[in-house]
């Protein structure tokens, strides 16, 4: 059975939420846009051990540690924050990327 294995977090309460089993080769993309509502009762049905998630475009607007604490909460999961400062080889520029890992609690 696929599991939810990753998550985009994007405005206004909306996520985009992907299963493990998508093969870019064939296709087939088990992807969907849920709200943080849905989103949680899909983790509580379908969550994987651990879930990758990113910001759309490193959006500091969006209520990222707000949205996450409510879905860690909610359906055991324990958040580490890999979020780090990224720098481009070619031209130097630099940003903040967000990236989180949530594993599911024993």
């Amino acid at each position: 059975m696929a599991k939810m294995n990753n998550i985009t977090l994007y405005w206004k309460g909306e996520n985009y939420c992907t299963y493990d089993d998508e093969d870019v080769a064939t296709d087939y993309f088990n992807g969907y846009r849920l709200s943080t509502k849905n989103t949680i009762e899909w983790i509580k049905e379908d969550g994987a051990d651990i879930i990758l998630v990113d910001v759309v475009n490193n959006d500091s607007e969006i209520p990222i540690y707000r949205r996450l604490k409510r879905i860690c909460k909610a359906c055991g999961y324990a958040m580490k924050d890999n979020s780090h400062p990224q720098k481009s080889p070619m031209t130097g520029k630099v940003w903040f990327e967000y990236q989180f890992k949530l594993n599911k609690a024993s």
